[in-house]
């Protein structure tokens, strides 16, 4: 999304809520945090190839904070 005009990222985002709010399964990959904040039920962070953590956006985006400070 990173690519996206504002206006086309919006729309690309409400797309993918839309999707998920009609029961539709949606794995995507977001380097975004807010529309990770925004979208996402789980979020998992791979480290080297593998699941570093996993869990609710909130705890998982917390503690990628932490690492990055």
């Amino acid at each position: 999304m990173s690519a996206l005009d504002p206006s086309n990222r919006e729309a690309a985002l409400e797309l993918i809520d839309t999707l998920t709010h009609q029961g539709v399964a949606v794995l995507a990959v977001f380097h975004d945090i807010e529309a990770m904040e925004r979208l996402a039920t789980r979020v998992v962070v791979l480290q080297h190839g593998v699941v570093g953590y996993e869990g609710s956006p909130q705890q998982t985006l917390a503690k990628l904070a932490g690492v990055a400070r």
